[in-house]
C-alpha cells in the first residue's frame, strides 16, 4: 500500500512533500545520483530523476541493495 501511495504521489506532485524521507542515494549506487525512498523501515525504494520523470530502479531490503 505504501508503494503504490508512494508512486502516486511521485506522478502528480514529484518530490514535493512527499509523505516519506527521501534522499540522496549513498554507497555503489552514489555515481548514478539515485534517490533513496524509505517507504518503512527497513524498505526502500530507489529511483532516479530524468527530465520530468521518475525512473524506479529498484526496491527492497537495504541489506538486500547494499545501501545499509
Amino acid at each position: 500500500m505504501k508503494f503504490l501511495e508512494c508512486a502516486d504521489h511521485l506522478a502528480k506532485f514529484g518530490t514535493v512533500d512527499l509523505p516519506f524521507p527521501i534522499d540522496t542515494l549513498k554507497g555503489k549506487f552514489k555515481k548514478f545520483k539515485y534517490f533513496e525512498i524509505k517507504l518503512d523501515k527497513d524498505f526502500r525504494l530507489i529511483l532516479r530523476k530524468e527530465n520530468d520523470f521518475y525512473y524506479i530502479r529498484t526496491a527492497g531490503t537495504h541489506n538486500q541493495l547494499g545501501t545499509g
